[in-house]
């Protein structure tokens, strides 16, 4: 398994996203992973793990890059998590998801008409 951290372009700017792939050079399809509220925290990692073992390609863009750049909030303090949430815009949301699958749509080892999205 490969993992890697992709920057991708947004009319807003840069944005980051946790990438995992499995071993070898064939396409696989892949998922999307929209993260919680806490940002692609080890949790949200740790489901792109699960979904290449797989088989999938996965990719999970931060989607409060435009508060901070790798965000990551504990489960316990949702103070902390209010500012970086209530920053999301439906259009940015949107913004983000279409990056991510551009990403995707153009990753050569991703099967272009095997892609979906799941979020949290």
């Amino acid at each position: 398994m490969t993992e890697t951290t992709l920057t991708l372009d947004t009319a807003d700017g840069p944005m980051h996203a946790f990438r995992t792939a499995p071993d070898g050079d064939g396409r696989a399809p892949a998922l999307l992973i929209i993260q919680e509220a806490f940002g692609v925290n080890a949790h949200i990692k740790n489901v792109c793990r699960r979904v290449t073992a797989h088989g999938y390609v996965a990719l999970a863009p931060e989607l409060f890059h435009r508060t901070g750049e790798g965000v990551e909030l504990g489960y316990t303090d949702m103070s902390l998590v209010m500012p970086h949430f209530s920053s999301l815009t439906n259009g940015g949301i949107l913004m983000d998801i279409q990056a991510g699958l551009a990403a995707l749509r153009a990753d050569p080892r991703v099967d272009p008409t095997r892609i979906a999205v799941v979020g949290f």
